[in-house]
């Protein structure tokens, strides 16, 4: 049963194909505001609304979770690089030497 605000689209016989979520979930589920959603909207970072019906809009629910699959993702490559570049064994790419140069 689809709760409040949620636009369910299914096939006879099949599991759930898309699902549409409001503005109200799509805060709650990503964590940011209003005016950074429509921000990151307007930057072609975030997935655009569909338009439902004249005065309300929906997002389709799995592009906003891989829009947050992407940020967790990227997160934690960020992390790693430091952690990589904080090693005592890390090599800085200048002092890197390539050992087929010389030949």
């Amino acid at each position: 049963m689809a709760s409040k605000g949620v636009i369910v689209f299914t096939t006879v016989g099949s599991e759930v194909i898309m699902r549409l979520i409001r503005l109200r979930e799509v805060l709650n589920k990503t964590g940011l505001s209003k005016a950074t959603l429509y921000r990151l909207i307007a930057a072609g970072e975030f997935p655009a609304s569909i338009q439902i019906s004249s005065r309300t809009v929906g997002w389709e629910e799995s592009l906003v979770d891989e829009f947050l699959m992407r940020k967790v993702s990227q997160s934690n490559f960020n992390r790693e690089q430091a952690e990589i570049k904080n090693s005592p064994h890390y090599v800085t790419p200048e002092k890197r030497v390539n050992p087929f140069a010389s030949y």
